[in-house]
């Protein structure tokens, strides 16, 4: 009875080791996590609420990353899909060398709607790019609350 029971547990597990993508068991060297995601309608600049987002990117020892940059577009939800609202807000971090040392980079965005925001649903798109001196390595995206 205990070999059949040990059986089902190891048949059991090595399905979920195999249904769990790579990424997931493995851990990625490239890392965008939201640290702080808020939306909201009321307040802000002009009185028709803001969004705030605080991003942190991390690459993991010898990725081969030199810098992180950041691009943050507010978009509207118009007829059903997002379109972008104004030109993209972008930032580099300083650069760093490819060494054993994890980097990270922590950015903080601010978004405040106007009067148009009353009509439909805004957010902020936080696209993280891990670059090289040779050019892109890896893009994530970040897609905040909409609200």
């Amino acid at each position: 009875m205990r070999r059949r029971f040990a059986f089902v547990w190891t048949l059991l597990a090595i399905c979920v080791a195999l249904a769990l993508p790579a990424s997931t068991v493995a851990g990625s060297r490239y890392r965008a996590v939201a640290l702080w995601d808020e939306c909201t309608t009321t307040g802000g600049l002009h009185g028709f609420g803001y969004a705030e987002q605080t991003i942190r990117a991390t690459e993991m020892r010898r990725s081969g990353v030199n810098y992180f940059k950041f691009s943050t577009q507010a978009e509207r939800l118009v007829a059903g899909r997002w379109t972008p609202v104004g030109g993209p807000m972008v930032e580099f971090s300083d650069r760093f060398p490819n060494s054993r040392a994890s980097n990270s980079y922590t950015l903080f965005r601010h978004w405040d709607f106007d009067a148009n925001s009353q009509f439909s649903y805004q957010r902020l798109v936080t696209k993280v790019q891990f670059r090289s001196d040779g050019g892109l390595i890896r893009t994530r995206t970040v897609i905040g609350t909409s609200c």
